[in-house]
C-alpha cells in the first residue's frame, strides 16, 4: 500500500511539473509559429499517431499484462526480448511501406520539406515505440523514480529544444519536428542499456502470438479512444468554425487536469493491482483492491469537484476572452469523472484476456454513438453539445466496463460511503456558481477545504472488506 501511494505521487509530481512547463512556454510557440504552420504540423502528428497505433499494436500493453504472468526474471527476459524482435519487425517493415507509398503523394503535392518533417515525424515515433516498451517494463517492476526521472529529463530536454530550434531555424515545421526527433535518438540510448541487460536468447519464438493477440484487442480500443477525444473538434469545425473549436479547446485543457491525476495515479494503480491479482490468498488480494478501488474512485470524485468548482473563477482571471469555454470545462470535467469510474475497473478487464473482446465493442460502439451524438447535439446546442455528446459516452463506457469487470471479478465495494461521497460532492459542485473575483475565489477555497476534510474523513475509516471463506476469484 506504501509503495503504491509512493509510486502515485512521483508519477503525479512529474507529470504536473512537464504540464506546467508545456503550459508556461505555449504563448511563445505561438508568437513565433503562425497558424498555418502549427496546421501543418497538427496534420502530421495526426497521421504519423494514427499510422503508429496500427503498426505498434500496442505492444506495450503486452508487456504490462504479461509481466505478471511470468514467475522468473528469466521469464520476463525472455517476454521483453520476444516483444523487442518482433516490434523490431513489424515497426521497419510497416515504416518502410508507408514511406514507399506516400513518397509520390506528399512530397510530389505538398513540398520536400513538408516531406522532410513527415519522415523525421515517423522516425520518432519508431524510436519512441522501443522506449515505450522499455517504459512499461519499468512500471510494471514499478520503477517509478526511474520512469519519473527519465520522463522529466527527456520531457525539459525537448522543451529547451523546441524553443531553441524554433527560434533559430527558418523552417518552424522541421525545426519544431526535429526536436522531438533529437529526444528520441537521446533516449535510445536509454533502450540500448536496457535492451543489453534484458536481452535473452530465445528459441520458442512462436509463443509471441498470444501476446500479439492480446495488443490486437487494445488497437480498436485506442483507436476508439482517438475517435471521441477527437470527433468533436472536427465536428464543431464543419458545423460551426474555428473560432469555436478554439473556445472548446481551452475548456478541454482545463477539464484534462482531472486526467493528468487519474492517469498518474492508474500508472501506479494498474501494476500494484495486477500483483495482487496473482496472490494465492485470495480473500487477502480482494480486501487490498476493493479498498484501493475505494481510494481510487473517492480520489477521482474529490478532484473532479475541486476542478468543476474552481473552473470559473481560474477563467475569469485568466482570461476573460476564454469566458464562454468555463460551461465547456465544467461539462467535460464530468465526463472526466466517468474516466476515473471507468480506469478503476478497467485493469480488471485488463487482466482477463477473455474480457479484451467485449471491451473492444462496447468502446467501439461508443465511439460511432459519439460521432452521431456530436452532430446531433451540437446543432441543437450549439460549442457545449459536444461536451455533453462527450459525457454520455464516457458514462456508458464506464457503465459498461464496471459490468465486464464485476462478471469476471467483482469488487464488493463500500455502498455507503460512495453514496455518501456522491450526495457530499453534488452539494458541493453548487458553490460553482458563486459569485466571480476574488471574493468569490476565496469563499471557494474555504468551502472547498471543509469539503476535502469530509471526503478523506468518509473514505478512510476503515471499512469491512472481508470475504467469506473458500470464495473464488470470479466473485
Amino acid at each position: 500500500m506504501r509503495k503504491l501511494l509512493s509510486n502515485s505521487l512521483i508519477f503525479t509530481v512529474s507529470n504536473v511539473l512537464l504540464q506546467a512547463l508545456s503550459f508556461i512556454l505555449l504563448p511563445l510557440y505561438s508568437n513565433i509559429i503562425s497558424t498555418s504552420e502549427y496546421g501543418i504540423i497538427s496534420n502530421i502528428n495526426t497521421i504519423v499517431f494514427l499510422c503508429n497505433l496500427i503498426i505498434s499494436m500496442r505492444l506495450d500493453g503486452a508487456m504490462s499484462r504479461y509481466y505478471f504472468s511470468c514467475e522468473t526474471e528469466e521469464d520476463r527476459k525472455k517476454l521483453f526480448t520476444k516483444l523487442n524482435i518482433f516490434l523490431f519487425v513489424i515497426s521497419t517493415a510497416g515504416y518502410s511501406l508507408i514511406i514507399a507509398i506516400l513518397w509520390p503523394l506528399i512530397s510530389n503535392k505538398i513540398g520536400k520539406d513538408i516531406w522532410f518533417a513527415f519522415v523525421m515525424a515517423i522516425l520518432t515515433k519508431y524510436f519512441d515505440n522501443f522506449y515505450s516498451m522499455v517504459s512499461s517494463y519499468l512500471i510494471a517492476k514499478q520503477e517509478a523514480k526511474t520512469v519519473s526521472v527519465i520522463a522529466v529529463c527527456s520531457g525539459a530536454l525537448n522543451l529547451v529544444s523546441t524553443y531553441l530550434l524554433v527560434t533559430k531555424m527558418e523552417n518552424k515545421v522541421i525545426a519544431y519536428v526535429l526536436s522531438f526527433l533529437a529526444v528520441s535518438i537521446l533516449r535510445m540510448f536509454i533502450v540500448l542499456y536496457y535492451q543489453k541487460l534484458l536481452w535473452y536468447p530465445v528459441r520458442k519464438f512462436w509463443e509471441v502470438k498470444e501476446y500479439v493477440c492480446y495488443s490486437v484487442n487494445l488497437l480498436p480500443v485506442e483507436l476508439a479512444y482517438w475517435v471521441i477525444n477527437t470527433s468533436d473538434r472536427l465536428v464543431i469545425t464543419a458545423l460551426i468554425g474555428t473560432s469555436s473549436t478554439g473556445v472548446y479547446s481551452m475548456g478541454s485543457n482545463f477539464a484534462h487536469i482531472v486526467n493528468i491525476f487519474i492517469d498518474s495515479f492508474n500508472k501506479a494503480y494498474v501494476p500494484f493491482v495486477f500483483s495482487q491479482m496473482g496472490r494465492d490468498s485470495v480473500t487477502g488480494a480482494k480486501n487490498v483492491i476493493c479498498r484501493i478501488n475505494q481510494y481510487f474512485v473517492a480520489g477521482a470524485t474529490l478532484i473532479v469537484g475541486g476542478v468543476f468548482v474552481f473552473v470559473p473563477s481560474i477563467i475569469e482571471i485568466f482570461n476573460k476572452a476564454y469566458a464562454g469555454s468555463a460551461g465547456i470545462a465544467m461539462v467535460l470535467t464530468i465526463s472526466t469523472f466517468f474516466y476515473g469510474i471507468m480506469q478503476s475497473y478497467n485493469v480488471i478487464c485488463n487482466y482477463y484476456v477473455e474480457c479484451m473482446s467485449s471491451k473492444a465493442k462496447l468502446i467501439s460502439l461508443c465511439a460511432l454513438l459519439n460521432i452521431v451524438l456530436n452532430i446531433f447535439f451540437v446543432n441543437m446546442m450549439g460549442v457545449i453539445g459536444a461536451a455533453v455528446a462527450t459525457v454520455i459516452c464516457y458514462a456508458l463506457i464506464a457503465l459498461g466496463i464496471k459490468y465486464l469487470a464485476d462478471k469476471r471479478w467483482k469488487m464488493m465495494i463500500d455502498t455507503k460511503k460512495r453514496v455518501f461521497t456522491y450526495i457530499l460532492t453534488l452539494i458541493y459542485l453548487v458553490f460553482a456558481w458563486a459569485p466571480l473575483g476574488y471574493k468569490g475565489f476565496f469563499l471557494r477555497i474555504l468551502v472547498s477545504g471543509v469539503y476535502v476534510l469530509l471526503v478523506v474523513g468518509i473514505n478512510v475509516i476503515p471499512g469491512d472488506h472481508i470475504f467469506k471463506k473458500g470464495e473464488t476469484k470470479n466473485g
